[in-house]
């Protein structure tokens, strides 16, 4: 018995040193949560949301973190880090949009957004 705690006493202090010896990272990230609404916008006329859209959102580090609309056109898309990124909203029968946005940087760790798209081929005379 006293071989076997020698044994375990012995084999605590080697990892002990080990442990010591390997730096310990702590890594702390401090995102927001980014919630938003992606509605079409008939030009005052009409304002409903767009449900399925592929939303992508790109960070100034370049990481990326996708998103889908919800039935009522929302999305939240977590961890969002503070700065300037790029939102890039397709959906079915829209056009494209590319938006630019800053996450600022604030206590809250809300972000609430509002984006809108335009439907595909809807052209207005001017």
């Amino acid at each position: 018995m006293k071989k076997n705690l020698t044994t375990l006493a012995v084999i605590l202090a080697i990892m002990g040193a080990a442990f010591a010896q390997t730096p310990q990272k702590t890594v702390f990230f401090t995102g927001k949560t980014l919630y938003a609404t992606l509605r079409f916008n008939d030009h005052g006329v009409n304002s409903t949301g767009v449900p399925g859209a592929d939303v992508t959102f790109i960070t100034s580090q370049g990481d990326t973190l996708r998103a889908v609309s919800n039935e009522t056109g929302r999305f939240t898309i977590p961890e969002v880090p503070t700065g300037k990124a790029t939102v890039i909203l397709e959906a079915a029968g829209y056009k494209r949009s590319t938006v630019e946005i800053d996450i600022e940087d604030n206590p809250r760790h809300r972000v609430h957004k509002h984006f809108e798209m335009e439907k595909a081929g809807d052209e207005r005379d001017l």
